[in-house]
């Protein structure tokens, strides 16, 4: 055989092998010089690409490439953070933060980032923390832990899409996750917006994804979550066989074209005048162009699926560190409220409301925008819009700095307190986004609870409340302030109550005890597939009790509040 034909059997291996390494490692060719393409090949540009998306870099437009395994720390982390090699594992900050997002595209190219270590007090903690606007594809994560306040993820703390549809697929982890608040998952702790997520595994000790938005489209077509509490680095597929497969499919390939270029030659019956080797295909270069920017103003965005619903008066936190709403009334008759921590120093102040009901509505609106909101530091030029809801950061007439919470339709919430420094003002911000999350409300109402506490000396008197009794003592109004409201992650929809009468629960409870759906079927006094309730006002109470039902009339909480109990609305 000639030289030629061996050249052309070379070149035609070579084509095949490489076409068999980017298969084997899903990579993608973008050329070096793509200004928009990062690759990522290290631990050292692992850390420098946090720091550039942190330092107010949000690469929009960007694609980050992945072009090897990362390790951040060797060895492995157990549940509760503790590492098993010596000394302590070098801590990692997360892509993207409360104020400067990631908005680009990251491809793992089916890499794997190990020993990923996160063990912070505050939010967003992750291989990203903060994503607006970005996509996250191809990436293993294993041996790794992730502990944080809120919004904690192994692959994403908060990912929300605003103005475009965007994507987290192929994603696959073995980590552990430890949420100090909530919203915490292996995969992800919350994401809303069009989001499109698929093709996922997840060996963790904890779900996937901490909560989902409504507009999120999950296909769990091929995923898995917990697979094994302590099985490590699982994969969708099997590499050894694929790499077999491949192997075998490049021979029989490397064997046709032999066998084509023998018989072009035995046909042409002169090694001289043989037919020279088909040159490869000139290579299909894409282009990726930056999305340009958007003029209208974008739609609202999607809420979250767990909307923080108030609480009255007083209810069991998730976390006694969060701090309250506290509700009170002006001077013109409105109504206000102002966000404290959790040593009652104020954080935010509201803007004032005509009612009672409407200033409640303005606590949800915070709790929503909060968490979505960007940062629009107006001390310094910026050239590129900021879009609600937003905290706007800015100077007052004395040169202290404050900042506004705006909501979607960019009318303000609530207003700070002045600050000395421009990083008091962010951390106040922090604060905010943290402390919104609170499902303790307090309403101020003195007037109220001294008629109450009289009310309740009558009541003694007389051993006893009855229904009648109780109509004519306070306004209906009233008694739908003293409600306390015990809010789960999911809202409550209206369904079919069982009815329980007052005096029936007043005659099978003591003085003290606490009712509620689970206590009622025990004593046979609701059926067993009961799942709510309504309380009624019937008879004659005598005790105070705390009863927990998903409605109540008017005049059975009277009942319950005037006797010393408490009439709290859940809505499991």
């Amino acid at each position: 055989m000639s030289k030629k034909f061996f050249r052309s059997i070379s070149r035609t291996l070579v084509l095949l092998t490489i076409a068999a390494l980017i298969l084997m490692s899903g990579a993608v060719i973008i050329s070096a010089t793509d200004s928009d393409t990062l690759l990522i090949g290290s631990t050292d540009e692992l850390y420098a690409l946090a720091a550039q998306v942190n330092g107010g870099d949000n690469l929009e437009g960007v694609t980050v490439s992945l072009t090897a395994d990362i390790t951040l720390n060797a060895g492995t982390f157990d549940q509760n953070g503790n590492w098993s090699e010596a000394g302590s594992p070098a801590e990692w900050t997360p892509i993207g933060n409360t104020f400067f997002p990631f908005s680009g595209t990251f491809n793992g190219n089916g890499h794997t980032v190990s020993g990923l270590y996160c063990n912070a007090e505050n939010g967003f903690q992750g291989l990203f923390g903060h994503i607006v606007d970005g996509n996250i594809e191809n990436v293993n994560l294993k041996n790794s832990y992730v502990g944080g306040g809120y919004y904690v993820g192994g692959i994403v703390g908060y990912a929300n899409a605003v103005s475009k549809d965007c994507y987290i697929k192929n994603c696959n982890v073995s980590v552990y996750t430890d949420c100090k608040n909530q919203y915490e998952g292996a995969i992800a702790g919350c994401v809303v917006g069009n989001f499109a997520i698929e093709g996922y595994t997840s060996v963790s000790n904890d779900s996937a994804f901490g909560t989902l938005g409504d507009d999120v489209q999950l296909n769990t077509s091929g995923s898995t979550e917990n697979i094994t509490p302590n099985e490590q680095n699982a994969l969708p597929f099997d590499m050894l066989w694929l790499c077999i497969a491949l192997a075998v499919l490049i021979l029989i390939i490397l064997i046709i074209v032999i066998v084509i270029t023998v018989r072009r030659k035995k046909k042409a019956n002169d090694e001289q005048d043989e037919t020279p080797p088909e040159q490869p295909a000139e290579p299909v270069v894409l282009e990726t162009t930056p999305e340009s920017e958007l003029e209208s103003e974008p739609e609202p965005e999607p809420e979250p699926t767990s909307p923080v619903a108030p609480i009255i008066i007083a209810a069991a936190e998730k976390d006694p560190n969060l701090g309250y709403y506290y509700i009170k009334k002006t001077a013109n008759g409105g109504y206000m409220f102002n966000l404290k921590a959790a040593n009652h120093e104020i954080i935010t102040t509201s803007e004032t409301y005509n009612s009672l009901s409407s200033c409640k509505k303005g606590i949800q609106s915070m709790a929503r925008n909060a968490a979505d909101a960007n940062i629009d530091d107006l001390t310094k030029e910026s050239e590129q819009k900021v879009r609600a809801p937003k905290f706007e950061l800015y100077t007052d007439k004395a040169g202290k700095f404050r900042f506004r919470l705006k909501a979607g339709n960019y009318e303000i919430i609530a207003s700070s307190q002045a600050y000395a420094s421009k990083s008091g003002c962010k951390n106040g911000i922090e604060s905010v986004i943290k402390n919104s999350q609170t499902t303790k409300i307090v309403i101020e109402d003195a007037e109220t609870g001294e008629r109450i506490q009289k009310l309740r000396a009558v009541v003694a008197e007389h051993e006893g409340v009855s229904a009648d009794e109780v109509k004519n003592m306070l306004e209906d109004e009233i008694a739908e302030a003293l409600v306390v409201e015990e809010v789960t992650e999911e809202a409550w929809v209206k369904q079919s109550c069982e009815i329980i009468n007052i005096d029936t629960i007043s005659d099978n409870f003591q003085n003290g005890d606490t009712v509620d759906v689970a206590a009622l079927v025990e004593r046979g006094l609701l059926p067993k597939s009961t799942k709510h309730v309504k309380v009624l006002a019937r008879g004659m109470l005598d005790k105070a009790l705390t009863v927990k039902a998903n409605q109540f009339s008017a005049d059975a909480v009277k009942m319950i509040v005037l006797m010393g109990g408490s009439a709290i609305h859940t809505n499991k």
